[in-house]
């Protein structure tokens, strides 16, 4: 069974890890980003909320930019996180010459927020670039389902960590984009690229794979125990 899970803005995370997890990316919007917030299966309820970035100026080419970072609740021991991850969130960049594509990365952290194991370190080819001037949906990551690295928990104090943001491909002057975050009320993002253009449908990402069922409860989300 799948698990498809929210990007709770309005709640903090048991912790705040504080820093990118990893050397994915090169720079973080200015706020927005940290406190770590929750990645949860029930939304909350809340509106989404715009994290944007303001203007860059001139730097590397291509480059990752960190807008969110969300962490689930402890995993159990013995959960196998394998097979694909696939998601959808609603975008936007300023300019046309920015060329932004939505990226992610997906890890596994101890009790701490250390790096245990790198689910997905970023996607670099393909999808559709951000519109401008108006959101719309994109796939995150920006190919649609997409191969993920498989890891065994070891204990039940791991936790997946994911990191949105925004990967620009251009010797740009400027770079303004924006991404809507949050988990309210009205219906999920469909998947794909441009069939959506709403600000207050709902973002998400899903395993493949159930993640917070032990191998020995395998069968469904009803036998789930959930650890704060």
């Amino acid at each position: 069974m799948a698990t498809r899970l929210y990007f709770n803005e309005s709640q903090n995370a048991a912790f705040d890890i504080g820093a990118a997890v990893s050397s994915l990316w090169e720079q973080t919007i200015a706020s927005g980003v940290f406190p770590t917030k929750k990645l949860l299966i029930t939304p909350d309820g809340n509106s989404n909320t715009n994290h944007n970035l303001g203007n860059l100026g001139t730097g590397a080419n291509p480059c990752d930019i960190l807008f969110g970072q969300f962490m689930t609740d402890v995993l159990p021991s013995g959960v196998l996180i394998s097979g694909t991850i696939q998601g959808n969130i609603v975008c936007r960049e300023g300019n046309t010459a920015d060329n932004l594509y939505t990226q992610l990365g997906l890890y596994v952290v101890d009790s701490g927020g250390a790096l245990v194991h790198t689910l997905l370190g970023g996607a670099n080819t393909g999808g559709t670039e951000a519109n401008s001037p108006s959101a719309n949906n994109r796939n995150l990551p920006r190919n649609g389902s997409t191969a993920i690295s498989s890891y065994t928990t070891v204990n039940a104090t791991s936790r997946v960590v994911a990191e949105i943001g925004m990967r620009t491909e251009s010797t740009r002057t400027t770079a303004v984009g924006y991404m809507y975050f949050g988990s309210g009320v009205t219906s999920d993002l469909p998947t794909g690229n441009g069939g959506d253009n709403s600000t207050t449908k709902r973002p998400w990402i899903e395993f493949s794979a159930d993640i917070f069922t032990p191998p020995a409860a395998a069968g469904g989300k009803n036998q789930v125990v959930m650890f704060g």
